[in-house]
Formats: C-alpha cells, structure tokens, sequence
C-alpha cells in the first residue's frame, strides 16, 4: 500500500493498494468463515496445500484487497474533514507470481508485461485526475488482442 500525500490545500491524498486482476477468477466464498466455526476465512486454513486451493486463495486475497480498499476509501469520504482517496490498481499479467512455472505461467511470460513495466499502473494510479476514490483499474493487456 502506497500513500501519496496532497500536495496543496484542496488536493486529496491517495492511498494505491496493490492488487490483482486474478480476482476475476474467484467468486469470494473462501473469503467466509469454514464451517467448523473457526473465525478464519477459508482461504487462510494452512491445512490444505493443493494446487487448487492456493490459487483460489491468491485470487481471494486479491478480492478482499479489492474490497478493503473500496471499504477503506467509502469510510474515509464519510469523514468530511479527511481527505484522503484510496484506489486500488492492478499492474496487469507480470510473471513475478508463485505460479510462473506452469502452463499459466508460460502464457504469463509470453503475453505479459516485464516485470519492470509493473511500477507504472502504481504510478498512474497514484497521478490520474481521472480517479476519485473506490476504483480498481488496471494496464492488463487480455492475451487475445495478440493474435
């Protein structure tokens, strides 16, 4: 998380939580409690390492960023005396994740960006006019555009 202080009266912060478009492959059912009545989300159980389960819990953790942020940037414009934006930005396909070593991970690497590209959706998300607070915006780039 990134915040970027106003530079002048009138002018809002913003905080740019990094996130993932990889939320888009989750519904955010993991994100509730298990039914063993444990207070953490399913996501975060630690007894279960499969493939599947580590994936979907990466994209859950990208949703609950998402939501945080949107919660975060609602609870902060309902304060009239800060202000302060929270946006969240995804620096689009970067092979710079645990799964770059399968088959997803090739496609990563052949359609995405470099891994020096992915500070520039921060930046933008840290300078666009354009954003008021509460959004999720992104550089992703889908694969299909290439062909």
């Amino acid at each position: 998380m990134i915040l970027i202080a106003g530079q002048e009266d009138g002018v809002a912060s913003r905080i740019v939580n990094v996130t993932s478009a990889y939320h888009l492959s989750v519904d955010g059912t993991m994100l509730q409690p298990h039914c063993t009545g444990e207070a953490n989300p399913i996501a975060a159980r630690a007894d279960v390492n499969t493939l599947r389960h580590r994936r979907r819990a990466y994209g859950n953790n990208k949703l609950a960023q998402i939501y945080h942020t949107h919660e975060l940037d609602r609870r902060l414009k309902a304060d009239s005396n800060i202000h302060v934006e929270a946006v969240s930005v995804c620096p689009g396909w970067v092979g710079s994740t645990g799964i770059v070593n399968d088959t997803l991970g090739k496609v990563i690497n052949m359609f995405g960006f470099e891994l020096s590209a992915a500070p520039l959706v921060v930046i933008g998300g840290c300078i666009n006019p354009h954003l008021t607070g509460g959004e999720h915006c992104t550089n992703y780039i889908p694969f299909w555009r290439y062909f």
